[in-house]
């Protein structure tokens, strides 16, 4: 209709069960996703993160319409609404939960009338992401992946098929064949109860346990180490995630640090065992601390593994700030905004939020 979001539809075993709008809209007889960025189903995890924010657009449709607001405007304030409260959640509940307190609380206070940005690079008029960024700070993901969940009532410990590991999450995406289906088989809609906690207002009773992330540290889960060649040439995504940072000049960690009037400490090389940097990456960079690697050992030997440290938390504070204070829905220039799906606050908005309007929490 030009204004709601289309869906895939779950594939079903048996003609008595009902499939569910819990797949991302594919191209008819193929696996194949029809969406902007196909790297957003080479990954199940993050295609169910796609199809979460496609349910919520649809669920904000919803609710203007009932309000009365007219057709010919609904698109245009159901978008508005929608990345106002992805902007809100990126701010108020990932950045403040990924970065130090007192790094994200100094970004805080310059929010008012606009984001302003620290002075550790160049001025620049272009809002585009800063390679320290993209190459380094913001793949400290990678370290924070287990190498297996409890990913739903089909896939967790105990069950017949038992967790899923990190290699189904990629054989059930698009990009690697969704094992020879067309559309996510229903056994495999990701239960995402087991990812967040209940939302205010929303029972708890028999919530699953929550499963958290691995620290933010030098080291990464073997999956991250045999990935599929599909995904990644070189099998290993922290090798390549370093042998880009070279590739692409960014300088040493050292070298940000002292940019930011922070000293620029060299920090001792991880313990063995797990870490990212096999032998032959260990003489490349021998006597230097890529920007990637620095920012994982500055979070574990300064914050225990819980949150970035200083030039980590400054890069992505930074450049979150400068993209949201760009946008021309911008929470920063519109302070007085409250989201109009939930009495939740704007600066309360918390991703489970954005899910259980969404109608995901317990698919």
């Amino acid at each position: 209709d030009g204004i709601s979001m289309k869906l895939g539809q779950t594939v079903v075993e048996s003609e008595l069960d009902t499939p569910r709008a819990l797949d991302l809209p594919r191209l008819v007889g193929s696996a194949s996703a029809n969406i902007a960025d196909p790297r957003n189903d080479s990954n199940l995890a993050v295609a169910q993160v796609h199809v979460a924010v496609l349910r919520f657009h649809n669920a904000v449709v919803a609710q203007l319409r009932e309000q009365g607001v007219a057709a010919a405007e609904l698109f245009a304030q159901a978008q508005a609404e929608v990345l106002r409260s992805l902007q809100a959640v990126v701010w108020h509940d990932f950045a403040s939960r990924i970065a130090r307190a007192a790094d994200y609380a100094d970004a805080q206070a310059r929010t008012a009338g606009g984001y302003t940005p620290r002075d550790w690079r160049p001025a620049s008029g272009d809002p585009g992401m800063p390679l320290e960024f993209s190459v380094a700070a913001f793949r400290i993901g990678h370290s924070l992946i287990a190498e297996e969940y409890d990913w739903n009532e089909a896939h967790c410990a105990g069950s017949d098929y038992g967790r899923a590991q990190m290699h189904d999450l990629f054989r059930m995406s698009g990009a690697l064949g969704m094992g020879g289906q067309t559309g996510l088989p229903d056994d495999w809609a990701l239960d995402w109860r087991r990812f967040v906690p209940a939302p205010q207002g929303v029972n708890s009773v028999m919530w699953p346990e929550a499963q958290h992330a691995r620290p933010i540290d030098p080291y990464a889960s073997a999956a991250m180490h045999h990935l599929p060649p599909q995904i990644a040439a070189l099998g290993s995504l922290p090798k390549l995630n370093l042998m880009r940072g070279d590739r692409v000049g960014l300088p040493d960690g050292e070298v940000v640090a002292q940019a930011m009037g922070l000293g620029g400490e060299h920090l001792p090389a991880p313990a063995s065992g797990g870490c990212p940097v096999d032998a032959v990456l260990a003489s490349e960079f021998a006597g230097r601390t890529p920007l990637w690697l620095y920012i994982l050992r500055e979070a574990q030997l300064h914050e225990g593994g819980q949150t970035l440290g200083q030039v980590g938390s400054r890069i992505v504070l930074d450049t979150l700030g400068v993209l949201l204070d760009r946008s021309p829905h911008s929470i920063f220039h519109s302070p007085d905004w409250q989201p109009c799906w939930t009495r939740t606050p704007a600066a309360e908005l918390q991703w489970g939020d954005l899910l259980h309007a969404a109608g995901v929490l317990g698919a």
